[in-house]
Protein backbone atom coordinates (compact mmCIF):
# COMPACT_ATOMS: atom_id res chain seq x y z
CA UNK A 1 0.00 0.00 0.00
CA UNK A 2 1.25 3.50 -0.83
CA UNK A 3 2.91 5.00 2.27
CA UNK A 4 1.59 8.52 1.66
CA UNK A 5 -1.97 7.27 1.40
CA UNK A 6 -1.54 5.11 4.49
CA UNK A 7 -0.27 8.12 6.44
CA UNK A 8 -3.22 10.20 5.20
CA UNK A 9 -5.72 7.76 6.70
CA UNK A 10 -3.68 7.18 9.85
CA UNK A 11 -3.53 10.91 10.59
CA UNK A 12 -7.29 11.27 10.41
CA UNK A 13 -7.82 8.16 12.50
CA UNK A 14 -5.40 9.48 15.13
CA UNK A 15 -7.01 12.92 15.26
CA UNK A 16 -10.49 11.47 15.67
CA UNK A 17 -9.50 10.74 19.28
CA UNK A 18 -8.61 14.33 20.05
CA UNK A 19 -11.09 16.48 18.15
CA UNK A 20 -8.17 18.00 16.23
CA UNK A 21 -8.72 18.99 12.62
CA UNK A 22 -6.12 18.76 9.90
CA UNK A 23 -6.07 22.21 8.25
CA UNK A 24 -7.55 22.30 4.77
CA UNK A 25 -7.93 25.09 2.26
CA UNK A 26 -10.11 22.99 -0.02
CA UNK A 27 -12.69 21.53 2.35
CA UNK A 28 -16.14 23.14 2.28
CA UNK A 29 -16.89 22.00 5.82
CA UNK A 30 -15.27 20.06 8.65
CA UNK A 31 -17.38 18.79 11.53
CA UNK A 32 -16.52 16.79 14.63
CA UNK A 33 -19.65 14.78 15.42
CA UNK A 34 -20.14 13.74 19.04
CA UNK A 35 -23.31 11.71 19.55
CA UNK A 36 -23.73 11.73 23.32
CA UNK A 37 -26.49 9.13 23.30
CA UNK A 38 -24.27 6.46 21.77
CA UNK A 39 -20.88 8.02 22.63
CA UNK A 40 -19.82 7.73 19.00
CA UNK A 41 -17.43 10.35 17.65
CA UNK A 42 -16.19 10.93 14.14
CA UNK A 43 -14.68 13.56 11.87
CA UNK A 44 -16.75 14.45 8.84
CA UNK A 45 -15.00 16.48 6.16
CA UNK A 46 -16.87 17.65 3.08
CA UNK A 47 -15.19 18.63 -0.18
CA UNK A 48 -16.79 19.71 -3.44
CA UNK A 49 -16.53 16.23 -4.98
CA UNK A 50 -15.70 13.99 -2.04
CA UNK A 51 -16.33 13.19 1.62
CA UNK A 52 -14.00 11.85 4.32
CA UNK A 53 -15.22 10.11 7.47
CA UNK A 54 -12.88 9.11 10.34
CA UNK A 55 -14.35 7.17 13.28
CA UNK A 56 -12.99 7.22 16.80
CA UNK A 57 -12.29 3.94 18.57
CA UNK A 58 -13.16 2.67 22.05
CA UNK A 59 -12.67 5.30 24.74
CA UNK A 60 -15.50 4.82 27.26
CA UNK A 61 -17.48 2.26 29.24
CA UNK A 62 -20.39 2.67 26.81
CA UNK A 63 -18.08 1.77 23.92
CA UNK A 64 -16.89 -1.28 25.84
CA UNK A 65 -20.48 -2.39 26.37
CA UNK A 66 -21.07 -2.19 22.61
CA UNK A 67 -17.94 -4.28 22.04
CA UNK A 68 -19.22 -6.97 24.40
CA UNK A 69 -22.48 -7.49 22.51
CA UNK A 70 -20.85 -9.92 20.09
CA UNK A 71 -23.96 -11.88 19.17
CA UNK A 72 -24.96 -11.14 15.58
CA UNK A 73 -28.05 -9.37 14.30
CA UNK A 74 -29.63 -9.79 10.86
CA UNK A 75 -29.40 -6.83 8.47
CA UNK A 76 -32.54 -6.70 6.36
CA UNK A 77 -31.88 -3.65 4.21
CA UNK A 78 -29.01 -5.25 2.25
CA UNK A 79 -29.17 -7.91 -0.46
CA UNK A 80 -28.92 -11.42 0.85
CA UNK A 81 -32.15 -11.70 2.83
CA UNK A 82 -31.48 -13.13 6.26
CA UNK A 83 -27.94 -14.22 5.45
CA UNK A 84 -26.08 -10.98 6.24
CA UNK A 85 -25.47 -10.70 9.96
CA UNK A 86 -23.40 -8.12 11.85
CA UNK A 87 -22.05 -7.77 15.40
CA UNK A 88 -25.09 -6.66 17.42
CA UNK A 89 -23.32 -4.03 19.53
CA UNK A 90 -21.61 -2.35 16.58
CA UNK A 91 -24.74 -2.35 14.42
CA UNK A 92 -26.97 -1.04 17.22
CA UNK A 93 -24.57 1.83 17.93
CA UNK A 94 -24.33 2.66 14.22
CA UNK A 95 -28.11 2.80 13.72
CA UNK A 96 -28.87 4.63 16.97
CA UNK A 97 -26.32 7.31 16.11
CA UNK A 98 -28.06 7.78 12.73
CA UNK A 99 -24.71 7.94 11.00
CA UNK A 100 -26.17 7.22 7.56
CA UNK A 101 -28.63 10.12 7.84
CA UNK A 102 -25.83 12.46 8.90
CA UNK A 103 -23.57 11.52 5.99
CA UNK A 104 -26.28 11.15 3.34
CA UNK A 105 -27.40 14.76 3.63
CA UNK A 106 -24.01 15.82 2.25
CA UNK A 107 -24.06 13.43 -0.70
CA UNK A 108 -25.00 15.19 -3.94
CA UNK A 109 -24.72 14.59 -7.66
CA UNK A 110 -21.21 16.08 -7.41
CA UNK A 111 -20.02 13.48 -4.88
CA UNK A 112 -17.66 11.15 -6.72
CA UNK A 113 -15.56 9.70 -3.91
CA UNK A 114 -15.92 8.80 -0.22
CA UNK A 115 -13.00 7.88 2.05
CA UNK A 116 -13.76 6.07 5.31
CA UNK A 117 -11.34 5.16 8.09
CA UNK A 118 -11.22 4.25 11.77
CA UNK A 119 -9.35 2.36 14.47
CA UNK A 120 -10.63 -0.49 16.66
CA UNK A 121 -14.34 -0.01 17.39
CA UNK A 122 -14.17 2.96 15.04
CA UNK A 123 -12.89 0.65 12.32
CA UNK A 124 -15.91 -1.61 12.78
CA UNK A 125 -18.22 1.39 12.50
CA UNK A 126 -16.30 2.45 9.39
CA UNK A 127 -16.93 -0.95 7.78
CA UNK A 128 -20.65 -0.88 8.57
CA UNK A 129 -20.93 2.69 7.30
CA UNK A 130 -19.07 1.81 4.10
CA UNK A 131 -21.30 -1.19 3.41
CA UNK A 132 -24.44 0.85 4.04
CA UNK A 133 -23.33 3.70 1.78
CA UNK A 134 -22.10 1.40 -0.99
CA UNK A 135 -25.44 -0.40 -1.01
CA UNK A 136 -27.46 2.82 -1.26
CA UNK A 137 -25.04 4.87 -3.39
CA UNK A 138 -23.35 2.24 -5.59
CA UNK A 139 -22.02 4.67 -8.22
CA UNK A 140 -19.61 6.44 -5.87
CA UNK A 141 -15.92 5.50 -5.67
CA UNK A 142 -15.10 4.28 -2.13
CA UNK A 143 -11.80 3.76 -0.36
CA UNK A 144 -11.75 2.23 3.12
CA UNK A 145 -8.68 1.91 5.35
CA UNK A 146 -9.08 0.58 8.90
CA UNK A 147 -6.58 -0.09 11.69
CA UNK A 148 -6.75 -2.74 14.43
CA UNK A 149 -10.31 -3.63 13.52
CA UNK A 150 -12.20 -6.56 15.04
CA UNK A 151 -14.21 -8.92 12.87
CA UNK A 152 -17.51 -7.21 12.22
CA UNK A 153 -19.85 -9.60 10.43
CA UNK A 154 -20.40 -13.10 9.13
CA UNK A 155 -19.27 -14.72 5.88
CA UNK A 156 -22.23 -13.33 3.93
CA UNK A 157 -21.39 -9.82 5.12
CA UNK A 158 -17.73 -10.28 4.15
CA UNK A 159 -18.73 -11.52 0.69
CA UNK A 160 -21.11 -8.58 0.18
CA UNK A 161 -18.48 -6.14 1.44
CA UNK A 162 -15.61 -7.43 -0.71
CA UNK A 163 -17.82 -7.47 -3.82
CA UNK A 164 -19.02 -3.88 -3.37
CA UNK A 165 -15.95 -2.31 -1.71
CA UNK A 166 -12.88 -3.89 -3.33
CA UNK A 167 -10.67 -0.89 -2.47
CA UNK A 168 -10.54 -1.75 1.24
CA UNK A 169 -7.35 -2.18 3.29
CA UNK A 170 -7.18 -3.62 6.79
CA UNK A 171 -3.97 -2.76 8.67
CA UNK A 172 -3.21 -5.33 11.35
CA UNK A 173 -0.45 -5.18 13.94
CA UNK A 174 0.73 -8.77 14.33
CA UNK A 175 0.57 -8.52 18.14
CA UNK A 176 -2.88 -6.89 18.31
CA UNK A 177 -5.35 -9.12 20.15
CA UNK A 178 -8.43 -7.14 19.03
CA UNK A 179 -7.90 -8.13 15.40
CA UNK A 180 -8.40 -11.75 16.49
CA UNK A 181 -11.86 -11.05 17.95
CA UNK A 182 -14.60 -12.17 17.80
CA UNK A 183 -13.11 -15.56 16.87
CA UNK A 184 -14.07 -17.28 13.60
CA UNK A 185 -15.70 -20.10 15.57
CA UNK A 186 -18.60 -17.68 16.14
CA UNK A 187 -19.02 -17.26 12.39
CA UNK A 188 -17.18 -13.95 12.05
CA UNK A 189 -14.95 -13.10 9.08
CA UNK A 190 -12.57 -10.25 8.22
CA UNK A 191 -13.05 -8.13 5.09
CA UNK A 192 -10.74 -6.38 2.63
CA UNK A 193 -7.06 -6.79 1.87
CA UNK A 194 -4.91 -7.47 4.92
CA UNK A 195 -1.60 -5.66 5.48
CA UNK A 196 0.32 -6.88 8.53
CA UNK A 197 2.87 -4.73 10.32
CA UNK A 198 5.26 -5.34 13.19
CA UNK A 199 7.56 -8.26 13.88
CA UNK A 200 6.30 -11.85 13.75
CA UNK A 201 4.95 -12.93 17.12
CA UNK A 202 4.89 -16.15 19.08
CA UNK A 203 1.70 -17.96 17.97
CA UNK A 204 -1.33 -17.12 20.13
CA UNK A 205 0.66 -14.51 22.07
CA UNK A 206 -1.07 -11.16 21.69
CA UNK A 207 -1.62 -8.05 23.80
CA UNK A 208 -3.85 -5.00 24.23
CA UNK A 209 -0.75 -2.78 24.24
CA UNK A 210 -0.15 -3.56 20.57
CA UNK A 211 -3.70 -2.35 19.82
CA UNK A 212 -3.19 1.35 20.51
CA UNK A 213 -3.04 3.92 17.71
CA UNK A 214 0.39 4.88 19.05
CA UNK A 215 1.62 1.32 18.53
CA UNK A 216 0.29 1.31 14.97
CA UNK A 217 2.04 4.58 14.20
CA UNK A 218 5.33 3.29 15.63
CA UNK A 219 5.17 0.06 13.63
CA UNK A 220 4.27 1.84 10.38
CA UNK A 221 7.18 4.26 10.70
CA UNK A 222 9.75 1.56 11.46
Amino acid sequence: MNFGKLLHFLNYTDRSYYDVYIPSKTAIKTEYVNNKKTDIQYILRIYENSILIAFRGTDSVKDMMSNMQFFKTTVRNMPGGKKIRIHRGFFKAYTEAKIFDKVAKYITDKTKRIEITGHSYGGALALICAADLAHRFPDIDYEVVVFGTPRTGNKAFAEFFDAHLPNTSRIENRGDIITKLPPPVFGYRHVGKTYRIGSPRIPFFYSFKEHSVCSYRQKIFK
